[in-house]
């Protein structure tokens, strides 16, 4: 059985993204932004139990924990409203060619991460693989980046290609 392509995880994510969507619009409360606009969210940007998390986690007294807080909430809030990323605002974002979801099964609402390897500037594999934080949103439009708990990523270039082939014309998605 081969590995799981970026493109792969990106399908599966969209898929998540729909029930997103729809739980959304079963609770009176619809997304402003989704994958219309061409943004997966994993949860809805105003998700109780997400922002319980958050606000959990904000009680911490490390600023290096308070910055990252205040960036998912600043990037939740504006992706919740449209805003993608510039390639200005990806510059420092490690790349990373996805190669697996890992689900979170202790940890409330809904989790998942993604593991694959980091990519140097060059594209080339770095040898180092990463296990992200938890998905929060994805690039559904152009498979470019993901937000994580912690911060952005860009997908590999050359799985963007195959993506945007396969997951939105008429191909496999593999």
């Amino acid at each position: 059985m081969s590995k799981p392509s970026t493109n792969t995880i990106l399908s599966w994510l969209i898929e998540r993204a729909r029930t997103v969507e729809r739980e959304a619009v079963e609770r009176g409360r619809p997304l402003a932004t989704g994958l219309a606009q061409g943004i997966a969210f994993l949860h809805a940007p105003d998700d109780t139990d997400l922002m319980r998390l958050m606000d959990e986690r904000s009680l911490s007294t490390d600023p290096e924990q308070v910055i990252l807080d205040l960036d998912l909430r600043t990037d939740l809030y504006r992706l919740g409203r449209g805003w993608r990323p510039t390639q200005d605002d990806l510059v420092e974002a490690p790349r990373i060619q996805l190669s697996r979801v890992i689900w979170s099964p202790f940890v409330q609402p809904f989790t998942v991460s993604a593991a694959g390897m980091l990519l140097e500037a060059n594209g080339q594999p770095s040898g180092r693989l990463r296990v992200t934080s938890f998905l929060i949103a994805a690039d559904a439009a152009q498979g470019r980046w993901v937000r994580t708990w912690n911060r952005f990523y860009q997908l590999a270039a050359h799985e963007q290609q195959r993506h945007e082939a396969n997951c939105f014309g008429d191909g496999d998605g593999r």
